[in-house]
């Protein structure tokens, strides 16, 4: 394995460093905008109001200070677009994050222009996914290795489309009994970080195993493994760890061990299905999936970056 490190690579708090002063006043910005929306009034302070919070995310996915983290992010790293506006931010949020009608959102925000809505939305939307290289980080993996042969676990998760045309077999997901595009997703084991994205894919061509052979595989180090279930046992165990493997050679206690590491997995899944977008069938283009689906891993992994950790879990596999 590579060095050790204890920081993250390329990180969002790396990039935004310079504008922490902001962040306070930026926060409150976004916070009073979004309940205004909401038809709430509100003052400074009430932004750390459990129920005020809760009312903002149900809307927007994320805490208001997230937005503002998101917010200046990218205006550092892509210069805000002519005439955009921090309520634009908050349109996109509100899309991944409902998944409600154009017409319904474009009402909800003071009767706008539906096209105008949809300028705005999109275009932060793909602004957002833009930000998934300070967020989700290969290297990241390293942070706090303790020389454990698999520093990640990995797993494809399958979220619903609308039915095509053509071809549906490919698209068919065994899981849904319903047409479907596939990620794989690789978590850190003592972190909890997501560390690795990669799709889409049509779930009915493509086996997570195949995933797997198809990138995931040539970025690991030489003896590095990953934690994964049985659907990967074709590369185990020279690559994969399995429970198929593990209980021929693993004590009761190691093979508990990785299946709390792999159950992990579940729980990001649930947070990224948080975003409407991703819990029900995605009703635009195929290929606006793909950045509706990293601007949402940005969006899953700065709370986890800012104290909304996954359950932890105690890893040693030497």
């Amino acid at each position: 394995h590579k060095s050790t490190i204890s920081f993250k690579m390329g990180s969002i708090a790396k990039l935004i460093e310079g504008e922490n002063s902001n962040m306070l006043s930026t926060t409150f910005d976004f916070f009073q905008l979004g309940m205004g929306f909401l038809n709430v009034k509100v003052v400074s302070g009430d932004e750390s109001s459990k129920r005020h919070e809760r009312r903002f995310k149900s809307s927007f996915g994320v805490s208001a200070t997230i937005c503002a983290i998101v917010w200046v992010a990218v205006g550092i790293e892509f210069e805000y677009p002519n005439n955009c506006a921090m309520e634009h931010l908050l349109w996109a949020l509100c899309l991944l994050s409902t998944y409600d009608t154009e017409e319904n959102l474009s009402a909800k925000f003071g009767g706008v222009d539906e096209k105008t809505f949809r300028k705005w939305s999109w275009l932060f939307i793909h602004l957002i996914s833009g930000l998934q290289d300070y967020t989700i980080i290969w290297e990241n993996r390293f942070i706090g290795d303790e020389e454990n042969d698999a520093l990640v676990s990995v797993d494809g998760t399958d979220f619903l489309i609308e039915m095509l045309k053509g071809n549906v077999k490919s698209w068919w997901s065994h899981k849904f009994k319903h047409a479907s595009v596939r990620y794989e997703v690789g978590i850190c084991i003592l972190t909890g970080d997501i560390v690795w994205i990669h799709g889409p894919f049509p779930a009915g061509d493509w086996p997570d195993i195949v995933i797997f052979r198809h990138l995931l595989i040539d970025n690991l180090e030489e003896n590095e493994r990953v934690e994964a279930d049985d659907g990967y046992i074709g590369e185990a165990p020279k690559y994969i760890k399995v429970p198929k493997y593990a209980h021929m050679t693993d004590s009761k206690a190691r093979r508990k061990m990785s299946a709390r590491v792999r159950s992990r997995q579940e729980t990001v899944n649930n947070r990224f299905k948080k975003f409407r977008c991703l819990k029900v069938p995605f009703r635009h283009d195929v290929l606006l999936h793909g950045i509706c689906f990293n601007a949402v891993a940005v969006l899953t992994q700065l709370p986890i970056d800012n104290g909304e950790k996954l359950f932890q879990v105690t890893y040693n596999d030497m």
